[in-house]
């Protein structure tokens, strides 16, 4: 009976502390493609996939298969999702975001006033969210070059999560989903 309740703490104390997420993005809008990855503590890779984007899909390519994700918001999966992420936001405390943007053209004039504009509009909006999240450390860097065309996206957030913070999203999201089916199905009837 003491084993059982030394196994109960053990498990109580893993899902109750917070777990340091960091995830990458990186993407090339002119080649259409850029990678994600998700590392649990900053070096254990959980999650890494290659992207591409065609029409209304996200293609995630790994080494053995492609997954097709279709951008329909009104879909019932994306609403969960929605559902699990409404709960879980207020739960995530940023660590660090790193933001790094290539902008690069053969037209000095274009690139010169489109990364002005896009360095006013990341100040904007990275200031809305140093206001929420204060004890965030930012860095955002914006390259300019003039000899191709290129464009490159970096972005890197580091977070840190509960995992009971996160079950209990998915449940509280699963329990929505549950209660809009039911109304959808006493509709039907």
């Amino acid at each position: 009976m003491n084993i059982f309740f030394i196994i109960l703490s053990v498990f109580l104390v893993l899902i109750s502390l917070s777990i340091f997420i960091s995830v990458q993005i990186k993407f090339n809008i002119f080649e259409n493609y850029g990678y994600i990855k998700i590392k649990l503590f900053g070096f254990i890779i959980i999650f890494y996939s290659e992207i591409k984007i065609e029409l209304n899909y996200i293609n995630l390519l790994s080494k053995h298969k492609t997954i097709k994700i279709k951008l329909d918001i009104k879909d019932e999966s994306w609403q969960f999702i929605k559902d699990v992420n409404n709960y879980f936001k207020n739960k995530i405390y940023f660590n660090n975001l790193q933001l790094n943007l290539a902008l690069c053209s053969t037209n000095v004039s274009a690139i010169a006033v489109a990364s002005g504009c896009v360095s006013v509009l990341l100040d904007i909006m990275l200031a809305g969210f140093k206001n929420k999240h204060t004890e965030c450390v930012i860095e955002k860097n914006i390259i300019t070059g003039f000899r191709h065309n290129l464009i490159d996206i970096y972005f890197k957030l580091s977070v840190a999560v509960s995992l009971l913070d996160y079950i209990w999203s998915w449940y509280k999201a699963y329990r929505n989903l549950r209660r809009r089916r039911y109304v959808k199905k006493s509709k039907i009837k």
